[in-house]
């Protein structure tokens, strides 16, 4: 054994162009499949944190039947249109961007993105709550939920439930001011849906008023995991 191990050391020595070339392409070849394979884990495993990730269905439909692209924004009647038509929904949450928020205080303010979204969210999706009553969190349109993180920047580590805030945004000339009823925890990197702060939906349709022009992005929560039976229902509904 010890032989052939000098013999194949003499060898590399000797071509040593070709040992510098294989190596490194072994070296490179091992480097791109560790990548990708840390990209497929990295993939798989987002939004794997929900309790009820086996049941909850993200709406996806073609925005034409030509070009078949694909889109998750619908208009608001459609979640509850699924739910009211489709026994095997349960529940829905549907939610819409609210970026670029001033937040805070005159003294003490940061820029953050958050979510309008409606009663169904925190019931649905696993997003813990450090504080608050989940059955009132988005009980009223002035309400707002901080994450920790954004709590933590304008109040310390004391517990804000109940204090007002501000937030300033080019939609309004003045700021509107909306109580804390809750703060989640932070979220983990894996997850999809990154906010740090969320607004009743009901504020949204009252300042915009009721438009069914207007697009969302949608959840459904479905009984159980029978997806096979589910979307053909779907697909007759929306039809």
């Amino acid at each position: 054994m010890l032989p052939q191990i000098k013999h194949a050391i003499n060898s590399l020595r000797k071509n040593k162009i070709y040992t510098i070339i294989n190596i490194s392409g072994l070296a490179l070849g091992m480097a791109v499949a560790i990548a990708l394979t840390m990209t497929i884990i990295g993939i798989a495993s987002f939004d794997q944190f929900h309790e009820n990730k086996d049941s909850v269905f993200k709406l996806i439909h073609t925005d034409d039947s030509i070009t078949n692209d694909y889109s998750d924004a619908s208009s608001v009647l459609l979640a509850p249109t699924v739910m009211e038509e489709i026994p095997e929904v349960i529940d829905y949450c549907q939610y819409i961007w609210a970026n670029d928020k001033i937040i805070g205080s005159p003294e003490n303010y940061v820029k953050e993105n958050g979510f309008y979204v409606d009663k169904g969210w925190f019931r649905m999706l696993s997003f813990p709550l450090l504080y608050g009553n989940l059955e009132h969190i988005l009980s009223k349109p002035d309400n707002i939920v901080l994450s920790e993180k954004l709590s933590k920047k304008l109040f310390g580590d004391v517990n804000p439930l109940g204090q007002s805030i501000n937030i300033y945004s080019y939609e309004t000339d003045k700021p509107v001011s909306f109580k804390i009823a809750g703060v989640y925890k932070n979220l983990p990197p894996t997850s999809s849906l990154q906010f740090q702060f969320a607004i009743p939906f009901e504020y949204y349709k009252m300042r915009i008023g009721f438009c069914t022009q207007i697009f969302y992005e949608y959840s459904i929560h479905a009984s159980n995991n029978r997806s096979n039976i589910f979307s053909p229902k779907f697909l007759l509904l929306y039809l």
